[in-house]
């Protein structure tokens, strides 16, 4: 035996069927970041805190509710090599917005506001399980 295996005979039946489904974007998501740098934890943390407390505003604002924005914060000691540079705090956002024809507005908003950092804008639909199954079926039916 030469240790490899064939299938002399295929047997079995096998399709392929694809679909796509087409919608409009109805949801954007922006991802901003607050970095601030400073000699003391603390004031990294204040310098931070205020710019969140500055977005949050804007953000209501634009009457984007608290539970459209997820917040995260982590300290850090930031140095180059042997430098000493100071304590870096930053405070991240993910803020969804329902309306995709305002992201450049809130965007431009929330930089004005203190964020320094913009790490993505993503568009995308409500109903994305839904259209989804749609596609799927839709494959089925063309196998």
């Amino acid at each position: 035996m030469n240790g490899t295996q064939s299938v002399d005979a295929p047997w079995g039946v096998s399709v392929f069927g694809a679909a796509s489904v087409d919608a409009a974007p109805d949801l954007a998501r922006l991802r901003v970041a607050i970095e601030r740098t400073r000699n003391k934890p603390g004031e990294a943390f204040a310098a931070t805190r205020g710019g969140v407390n500055r977005i949050r505003e804007v953000l209501r604002g634009h009457r984007i509710p608290d539970t459209a924005v997820s917040t995260s914060r982590s300290p850090w000691t930031y140095g180059s090599g042997r430098m000493f540079l100071g304590y870096e705090c930053t405070a991240s956002f993910v803020i969804e917005l329902r309306d995709p024809d305002i992201p450049q507005t809130v965007l431009v908003d929330v930089v004005e506001a203190g964020a320094n950092q913009v790490r993505g804008v993503e568009f995308d639909v409500r109903t994305r399980k839904e259209l989804r199954a749609q596609a799927r079926t839709a494959a089925v039916a063309g196998a």
